[in-house]
């Protein structure tokens, strides 16, 4: 592992412990033996990051039938839940990390004002989200903040490593086909040892 960097693809999962909204501890390794989505949030205002979320929670079906979803967000439970969470119902756990340990742990930095504001992509991203009926919301405590996508094999190795670069995030059917792929090969290992 290289400090500062994210996970590599074929890499063990890092350890991921933090309390949920209701303050249960929640550990990335009791999931194993499912594939998991994991969603690193910017911050609570971020409308790219809720309009991700909102595009999760429109495949829940499928994510289930291939496993789960955790996702881990660094402002405070309440301010999650009057601007992020607003109007949404989360089946999934969403962990809080405010002291962005988990963040550090697997490589998500900060990115620049002029990388994460001054992009005309994010703008736009904005102006669509507007477009749709979304508002405007408090922004969290660190806008600078960056998020990232993995997906976790039922035995605990990283399938698909995306940190976030500016307020990117990559298409949810991308983050689909890999968390299929990890339960797929998954349960091909297990029935191949089942020969052996």
């Amino acid at each position: 592992m290289r400090a500062g960097a994210a996970p590599s693809v074929g890499e063990t999962a890092r350890p991921l412990e933090l309390p949920d909204l209701g303050g249960n501890r929640v550990r990335l390794e009791d999931l194993r033996g499912r594939a998991v989505l994991l969603v690193f949030l910017r911050h609570a205002g971020c409308l790219i990051c809720r309009a991700h979320l909102v595009k999760v929670l429109h495949q829940r079906r499928r994510v289930d039938a291939l496993g789960t979803a955790v996702f881990v967000a660094f402002d405070p439970p309440q301010l999650l839940e009057r601007t992020l969470l607003r109007g949404l119902e989360l089946p999934y756990p969403l962990l809080v990390d405010p002291e962005r340990s988990a963040y550090r742990a697997w490589g998500l930095g900060r990115g620049s004002v002029l990388g994460v504001w001054a992009d005309l992509r994010v703008w736009l991203r904005y102006a669509r989200e507007l477009a749709r009926g979304e508002r405007l919301r408090r922004p969290g405590s660190d806008t600078l903040q960056l998020g990232g996508d993995f997906v976790i094999d039922p035995k605990g190795a990283v399938a698909y490593s995306r940190p976030q670069r500016r307020d990117d995030r990559p298409p949810v059917a991308e983050l689909l086909q890999a968390l299929e792929r990890a339960a797929r090969e998954s349960t091909a290992g297990r029935r191949a040892s089942k020969w052996v």
